[in-house]
């Protein structure tokens, strides 16, 4: 046995057994080398023992089992591990994601490479240092593992999180709708299960490479988060996000009933109802994408269909009302209730025409009124 054999057998890379990845140790011509900190020097004892300052603290460790052990002065312990590129990078394998915006976009770590969301497909090394690069924003970067994270260099300060089937299932939570809808229905997903519309309720299925497996419409499709997106390679098309906010807003405007076109205008915004002698009240937003409010004092269902805001019961259609369609609606010959035929008013083109006088502006306005 020799002091010098017996450092020469550690020669190498070596990381924290609890923390691996995170800092790398190398071991050579007897100092211990960490990125950003001076050498220190490591020594061997007759008794199989090293000694070195680690962190400011005298440590004295042991090779157990090809691990490393490290017991300070101050009685703190640690163990260390070999470290090599291989292993370095086969402990990166699997889905990662944004921790901005867990689950926006997946990136998959496999066989030296990064694949996922809006990437080219691009290799990974690992330097001396023990970090790791790669290109998957354009340019070379470098990133370190730091609490279990991928910290990188580039100019956001990206940081990847640990992505698992079980986070992109429960990801997927909430309402969606077709982004080109063949069909308008909404869709509920919730832990694993979709529902809505006339699909046949279903079971969401995953895959280690981030795909998501369903039967819609009695075809087996194949989907991918892509930006925030489900985009399925079937029959499913694209789906997005769908809130109540989104469905409300799509009633946003100045609505008629359709039978009698502007006798009755009502203004719907933020969800609420006004105008047409009607109080003030609420629509809600439901899971099937129906709406429901309280009209003349009745529950009332209604549905956008074409368009038109289909009420069930009295309530009858509701089309959008606009200024230049009541105008047209005016188009005509008028004589005064009271004295009819005594003066004759043709009303064309916004204006008001009356024998002997000089025609008038009408307009209308967004209660279903106009002036003159």
């Amino acid at each position: 046995w020799s002091a010098k054999g017996a450092l020469q057998d550690l020669e190498g890379q070596w990381t924290e057994k609890s923390k691996a990845g995170e800092q790398v140790y190398t071991i050579a011509d007897g100092q211990i080398k960490t990125p950003g900190a001076s050498p220190t020097e490591i020594s061997a004892a007759s008794d199989g023992s090293f000694a070195a300052k680690l962190s400011g603290t005298q440590h004295k460790g042991s090779l157990k089992n090809g691990e490393l052990q490290w017991e300070g002065d101050d009685g703190d312990a640690t163990t260390w591990i070999r470290w090599s590129a291989k292993g370095a990078l086969k402990d990166l394998e699997g889905m990662w994601t944004d921790s901005k915006q867990p689950g926006k976009r997946i990136f998959i770590i496999a066989d030296k490479e990064i694949q996922g969301d809006g990437l080219s497909q691009t290799k990974m090394s690992m330097d001396a240092d023990g970090s790791f690069t790669a290109s998957p924003f354009g340019a070379p970067n470098t990133c370190r593992l730091k609490d279990g994270a991928l910290h990188w260099d580039d100019d956001d300060g990206s940081v990847w999180i640990r992505w698992s089937n079980k986070d992109a299932l429960a990801s997927l939570d909430g309402k969606w709708t077709q982004k080109v809808p063949t069909d308008p229905s909404i869709y509920t997903i919730e832990r694993g299960q979709v529902t809505g519309g006339d699909l046949v309720p279903t079971t969401i299925g995953t895959q280690d490479d981030g795909v998501f497996t369903a039967t819609l419409w009695g075809s087996l499709n194949t989907g991918r988060l892509k930006n925030g997106d489900i985009h399925w390679d079937g029959s499913g098309g694209v789906w997005v996000r769908w809130s109540d906010e989104d469905a409300l807003g799509q009633l946003d405007g100045v609505w008629t009933e359709k039978k009698a076109y502007g006798e009755h205008v009502y203004t719907l915004a933020g969800g609420s109802i006004e105008g047409g002698g009607l109080s003030r009240t609420k629509v809600q937003a439901q899971p099937d994408g129906s709406f429901h409010a309280t009209l003349s004092g009745q529950e009332t269902v209604g549905r956008l269909e074409d368009s038109e805001l289909q009420w069930d019961g009295d309530a009858g259609v509701w089309v959008q009302w606009s200024g230049k369609d009541a105008l047209h609606k005016l188009g005509g010959r008028w004589s005064e209730k009271n004295k009819p035929g005594q003066k004759v008013y043709t009303v064309v083109d916004s204006q008001i025409k009356t024998s002997g006088t000089s025609p008038t502006e009408i307009s209308a306005a967004s209660d279903g009124s106009f002036a003159a």
